[in-house]
């Protein structure tokens, strides 16, 4: 079965150590939403990521 991928968007947070910023969790969903954002498209949207 072929399927084809797209990368659509791009979110960047700052990266610290763990500590010196929010956890890991927060920073990639900050950055999940703003890929979103940035390729126009709803979290309905996305099957995988």
């Amino acid at each position: 079965m072929k399927h084809t991928a797209v990368i659509s968007g791009v979110g960047m947070v700052p990266f610290a150590k763990p500590g010196a910023s929010a956890p890991y969790y927060q920073m990639g969903a900050e950055a999940a939403r703003q890929a979103l954002a940035d390729a126009g498209l709803d979290y309905a949207k996305v099957e995988q990521a």
